[in-house]
Parts: structure tokens; sequence; C-alpha cells
């Protein structure tokens, strides 16, 4: 798959979009372009980039930073320490969870 999006990445390059995009390309959005891409056809009407816009959009949906994952790391320390090291796995993850959904609706534990 990755070979093929190569490939692709390297026709695309060499491929005269202007005519296609009404020689606006530089100034539409990522998402529009790749949007565009995806429904582009060649001269036989065959989608010849649909692989690669289909790569890339799915590569605009990752996070772009590792915050999120940074954050429930720290949680985990918060609630696993010296004194629980034994908690098993099932225990953890639900206290992560709830940690997590308290802190989301600014809730405390002391009204349940």
């Amino acid at each position: 798959m990755i070979d093929l999006i190569q490939e692709k990445w390297r026709i695309i390059k060499v491929t005269d979009l202007r005519i296609y995009f009404n020689n606006e390309i530089a100034l539409i959005d990522g998402c529009r372009f790749l949007a565009g891409i995806y429904e582009y056809r060649n001269s036989c009407g065959i989608q010849i980039f649909k692989n690669l816009a289909k790569f890339a959009l799915k590569d605009y949906s990752l996070p772009i930073s590792n915050a999120c994952v940074e954050r429930i790391f720290s949680t985990l320390a918060h609630i696993k320490f010296k004194c629980r090291n034994r908690m098993n796995i099932d225990i953890l993850s639900s206290l992560i969870r709830i940690n997590i959904t308290l802190e989301l609706y600014e809730t405390l534990c002391d009204k349940y």
C-alpha cells in the first residue's frame, strides 16, 4: 500500500492540476485540495489519486501533539503510586476513567 501511495505521490508532483482547480490551486485549503484530488479523474475516467487522498485525509485526523496521552499518564501516576502498586488493571482503568470524567465536567467527587 505504501508503495502505491509513493507512486501516486511521484505522479501528482508532475501532474498539472491548475486546469482541474481553475487556476485557484494556491487559494484553496488542504482539505478542499485533498477532496478535489480524491475526485480527480484522468482522461480514462479513473480516480488515480483516490488512495493518496484517502491516506492524506486520514493523516489530517491524527492528533498533532501527545498532550492527551501525557495527561493520561500523569493521571495514572497520580492514582497508582507505591502504596497502590498491587492494583489490578481493571480497577486502575476504571479509576482513570472516573478521574478524567470528573476533570472533564469540572466536578468534585464529594458531590456523589
